[in-house]
């Protein structure tokens, strides 16, 4: 067929993904491509015009370049249409307008029009796959997402090229309001969602109250393998995850109809975890059963049980048996007071440290304390409760060679550091971690400086035993002129320290920094008689040192 006879229809499509310096050369070959191609030419206008305003939301520009004709099908930068641009930005009015115009296209991806570059790895382009509804969870745009969701052509379960759907897209960016969102919404939950991969995915990003959120909902079919729940359970009980490791310890076997995925061995076990008070005050009565039993998967005694469950009425029950031993861990090592402690449960941590026997310094496989494990979530109320005791052990280091102090300061929890410096019991500068001081100073934690300085014994020139940084060189190549400043004020502290590089703190700032930061950060080190490492040699040559 030549050239001259193709269908107008054909020139008409041409016209509309030609390129703009294309299409002007094609419309100037002949009158015919004029008549037919000229519209084209003033649309294209009208839809650079479209692709601005859902790039800035102008919804009256949007709307005269609607009206001017501009296409839907008009791609932008990255090769994304107005409508995936609106989405992506968040622009309200401007996504109501699309969304109101013939022929949008609700699911389209940016591969449906333009081939990607086979020179990039198909992993750094899942952006290309992701539909209008992805981008809005992607940048977490709750108000145009439930625009689209309520929309009858939006498939809601679409999935990008790593598989990927909106549900793991709020979840890798840990918002919940639009987690809330989807999981009410009866599209995304009318087809059987694999919540499992989800309760997973969300455990692998280490997002937390989206797995309580999947595991609260009734809306997910979730069957977990075993190993998978064991891992997670473990992982929470560690974390202190209290809320996880009770919905865990009742989740439903999908393979085994009305049975927990784990199976108690004692009546009693089953009844603590159920919180059947009376069938537990029951079974404590009968001398045949053991209160100390523990279950076969991870050694949980019934106390422990009652503690990962924070049935506190139960804990009590069992408390008061005369052969109730406190202290029966877990196979890592938790004990019953390890496990309130990490879960931040004052009243359960206050009965349990009533019990006559109870060991308060008791160690897990990693010689993590209670003491140590509440420092570091950040539990106040139950390190208040521990330290009151007469036998704690303050200073305790776990294997890898941190104390209550240490991770205290490391995790900025300086009103848990308070409280433990003002026992005068804590090693101030012998962290094995790297003292507390630098530590806080590697934070740019400037109040915990602060508490540290004003802590009698504190040395400011303690270096870190692995990285050999003095804390005065750790502020600076972290450029926090505040922290310099603080450290400075020191009487005793030393501005001519040779790091393990070989360099002063004056040469560090010359190195390192630039701008603002490096004038006002050298003018604070002069002022204390800091100089460059050959002026140092040089005067310590004349001093004979």
């Amino acid at each position: 067929m030549q050239y001259l006879h193709l269908p107008n229809e054909i020139f008409l499509a041409l016209g509309e993904i030609l390129p703009l310096a294309d299409l002007n050369s094609l419309l100037q070959t002949n009158r015919r491509l004029f008549s037919l191609l000229n519209a084209d030419l003033y649309r294209y206008g009208a839809s650079s015009a479209l692709l601005w305003a859902a790039e800035y939301g102008d919804e009256d520009i949007a709307r005269k370049a609607l009206s001017a004709g501009a296409s839907l099908r008009a791609l932008g930068t990255d090769d994304k249409t107005a409508l995936i641009i609106a989405y992506e930005r968040g622009h309200v009015k401007v996504v109501e307008l699309l969304l109101a115009q013939n022929n949008v296209d609700l699911n389209g991806v940016v591969n449906d029009w333009s081939a990607p570059d086979p020179k990039i790895a198909v992993s750094r382009l899942s952006w290309r796959t992701m539909s209008p509804l992805l981008f809005a969870a992607h940048k977490n745009h709750a108000d145009v997402l439930k625009l689209l969701l309520d929309q009858p052509g939006v498939n809601p379960h679409f999935t990008d090229s790593g598989g990927w759907s909106v549900l793991h897209y709020a979840t890798k960016n840990e918002c919940e309001v639009i987690l809330k969102l989807l999981l009410a919404n009866d599209r995304i939950a009318a087809t059987g969602v694999d919540g499992s991969s989800l309760v997973l995915f969300a455990f692998q990003m280490n997002w937390y109250s989206a797995m309580l959120s999947f595991l609260s909902t009734d809306r997910l079919e979730i069957d977990l393998h075993r190993h998978e729940e064991d891992d997670i359970l473990l992982h929470s009980l560690r974390m202190g995850y209290s809320g996880i490791v009770k919905k865990l310890l009742v989740l439903p076997n999908f393979s085994a109809e009305s049975e927990p995925l784990y199976q108690w061995t004692t009546q009693l076990a089953f009844a603590v975890v159920n919180g059947d008070k009376e069938a537990v005050s029951s079974l404590l009565t009968n001398s045949a059963v053991d209160p100390n039993s523990q279950e076969d998967f991870f050694g949980f005694s019934p106390l422990l049980l009652a503690v990962c469950m924070e049935k506190e009425a139960i804990v009590r029950l069992l408390l008061a048996v005369n052969n109730v031993n406190p202290n029966i861990p877990d196979r890592d090592g938790r004990s019953p007071l390890w496990v309130a402690a990490a879960f931040g449960n004052a009243e359960l941590s206050r009965l349990l440290l009533g019990k006559d026997m109870i060991d308060v310094n008791q160690r897990d496989q990693h010689n993590w304390t209670p003491l140590t494990i509440a420092s570091e979530l950040g539990h106040v109320a139950v390190v208040k409760l521990l330290i009151e005791r007469g036998d704690i052990e303050v200073d305790v280091a776990c294997t890898s060679g941190w104390t209550p102090l240490g991770v205290a300061v490391g995790n900025q929890h300086s009103e848990i550091a308070r409280l433990l410096l003002e026992t005068n019991r804590v090693e101030l500068n012998g962290e094995i971690t790297g003292p507390p001081l630098w530590t806080a100073v590697r934070n740019n934690d400037l109040p915990m400086v602060e508490l540290l300085l004003a802590t009698e014994g504190v040395n400011p020139n303690g270096i870190s035993n692995v990285l050999r940084i003095h804390p005065l060189s750790e502020a600076i190549s972290q450029g926090n002129v505040d922290i310099v400043e603080r450290l400075l004020r020191i009487e005793d502290v030393n501005v001519n320290y040779f790091d393990i590089g070989g360099y002063t703190p004056l040469e560090s700032v010359m190195l390192q920094l630039s701008g603002d930061v490096k004038q006002r950060i050298v003018e604070l080190l002069s002022t204390k008689g800091a100089v460059r490492g050959q002026e140092l040699l040089s005067l310590n040559e004349q001093r004979g040192d």
